[in-house]
């Protein structure tokens, strides 16, 4: 990072492409969360059956 970004970081300014959209943010934490619960329950059923 150069000096710009950590001295904004430091006096608490931060440029609108550092930031985020507040809801995108949420929604891709839940897709990733729906994905990964997704993948331990094909786990599962695929130890069930297969092992």
């Amino acid at each position: 990072m150069n000096e710009d970004v950590l001295e904004m970081l430091k006096s608490g300014r931060i440029p609108y492409r550092f930031t985020y959209d507040t809801a995108s943010a949420l929604y891709f934490g839940l897709t990733v969360l729906v994905l990964v619960f997704l993948y331990a329950a094909a786990q599962a059923v695929a130890r069930r059956f297969i092992g």
